[in-house]
């Protein structure tokens, strides 16, 4: 198996007197994507932002295998500076973040910016490329600093199915080098056919990570073909 990068055990978060999850655990393994669904609100985006501290737990423990590698996120809406090209986001952020110097920094950003593709669109500003190109240059930015884990919020809400496939590579290789995917999304399509695991975040609680065959096959608990298929799933058989 491979070695455990994160692990989340017994997180709890709530605002005021509305939580959105409690005792919630997750364990991810080196080069693993997983995927959560859940419907709109279930805390999904906020769990990212937990993670990465934008926002503090109420409770729990987040435990990293290397605290240096630590964490990157890719957001929604990318978050571009629209004055500065590909190139220049990126080391942009490996400069501010980790103090690099600007050689060091550009070395990094421009293996970042190949790793994803664009390695032809480093002087291009955010205006000139597309949604999808933009993207990988978000994914670049986090890669570059050398994240153990990626966490992804929403990554195909703006994607149509080819750039989404396009995607959907990047990621594969990303994980093939090891890096560890944790991504929010709604596109079941994506998660059944690009993630290794799917859990559904749902009133508060994580079901049990599944491979993705089977999170989305017959043999799939109760809760989770509920979510699939609202009001086609049978109930559990009860023991005799």
């Amino acid at each position: 198996m491979s070695p455990v990068v994160l692990s989340l055990t017994g997180a709890r978060k709530a605002f005021g007197a509305d939580e959105l999850f409690s005792d919630l655990s997750i364990t991810l393994a080196r080069g693993e994507h997983l995927c959560l669904l859940g419907p709109s609100g279930a805390g999904k985006s906020s769990l990212l932002r937990c993670l990465m501290g934008l926002e503090a737990l109420d409770g729990g423990t987040l435990t990293l295998a290397d605290p240096a590698a630590g964490l990157g996120l890719v957001f929604q809406d990318f978050r571009l500076f629209p004055h500065l090209d590909a190139l220049g986001n990126v080391t942009l952020a490996l400069r501010a973040a980790q103090g690099l110097g600007p050689g060091e920094a550009e070395g990094r950003a421009r293996d970042a910016l190949a790793q994803v593709g664009l390695e032809a669109f480093v002087h291009k500003k955010p205006g000139a490329l597309s949604g999808g190109q933009q993207q990988r240059v978000a994914i670049a930015r986090a890669l570059a600093l050398r994240p153990a884990v990626l966490l992804f919020d929403e990554p195909t809400s703006a994607l149509d199915p080819e750039r989404t496939a396009g995607l959907g590579a990047v990621l594969r290789g990303l994980t093939a080098r090891g890096v560890a995917l944790l991504t929010v999304t709604h596109d079941l399509a994506f998660a059944e056919h690009w993630a290794d695991a799917v859990a559904l975040l749902r009133d508060g609680q994580l079901t049990t990570p599944l491979p993705a065959a089977r999170f989305f096959g017959p043999e799939a608990p109760a809760t989770v073909r509920a979510f699939l298929s609202p009001g086609a799933a049978p109930e559990e058989p009860s023991e005799p």
